[in-house]
């Protein structure tokens, strides 16, 4: 499979820098995901047996970090050019299609998290977002331009982030170099699953309204390990602005 390291977005007529796209198969991709329920359970059990809190601290550090990376660079790749459809369900990389919600919440289920995919993809961005972290964890910029909300991502420093925007939702990671990425099943240009400059041209960068919120903080890591189900809801109060 020949690599391509330019995607053609429709936003603008210019060519946009892409991360390459590495060929995966079916079964690499479930053993993936057995490796990171295994590590789960690893954790577990070691967040069980901690006894101090600074134990536990770090059970929850190790955690995140390994999700981090779980999510990005195991999980992500295998779906890069999988077909974007506004109500596709795809369950499983490069069949089908599937829509940018439920992108989302299906990585995040095939990292281990118990969610309803499907229930959770359907909800506003915002929505899901708060149904998997809390209102500290989330900042919301309006009419704001793109390279001052770009910056104050990266300074949030490295990590993985859930975006929402006017009509779209999509997950942002700022990597160890401090690189910001938008990684999303996008509705334009080729239609598909890409990882991209979180500048854009792209969704991220012409929405008026966006919502950013840290993702794997030690609460959502604690839920991950204990198998608590993260509820989709869409009954949040938003806050007055």
């Amino acid at each position: 499979m020949n690599m391509k390291e330019i995607t053609l977005l429709a936003l603008s007529s210019a060519l946009v820098l892409t991360v390459p796209p590495r060929a995966f198969g079916s079964e690499s991709y479930q053993s993936t995901r057995d490796e990171i329920e295994q590590t789960r359970q690893s954790l577990r059990l070691r967040l069980e047996r901690a006894r101090t809190k600074a134990e536990r601290a770090k059970v929850l550090d190790e955690g995140s970090a390994y999700l981090f990376h779980a999510i990005t660079d195991e999980l992500a790749p295998h779906w890069y050019g999988t077909t974007w459809a506004f109500s596709g369900l795809s369950n499983t990389p490069k069949q089908g299609a599937i829509a940018c919600g439920t992108f989302v919440a299906t990585l995040l289920q095939h990292a281990g998290f118990r969610l309803d995919r499907v229930q959770m993809g359907r909800l506003a961005s915002e929505h899901i977002a708060l149904s998997l972290t809390g209102e500290s964890q989330l900042r919301r910029y309006r009419r704001r331009p793109v390279d001052e909300v770009v910056a104050e991502v990266v300074a949030w420093g490295p990590g993985l982030y859930m975006v929402g925007l006017d009509n779209h939702a999509a997950l942002a990671v700022v990597d160890e170099a401090g690189t910001p990425w938008l990684l999303h099943s996008s509705y334009v240009g080729t239609a598909q699953v890409v990882k991209e400059a979180l500048g854009g041209p792209n969704p991220f960068s012409v929405s008026r309204y966006r919502v950013v919120a840290r993702l794997l903080d030690a609460e959502m890591v604690r839920g991950w390990l204990e198998g608590r189900p993260f509820e989709a809801r869409a009954d949040h109060t938003r806050p007055s602005r």
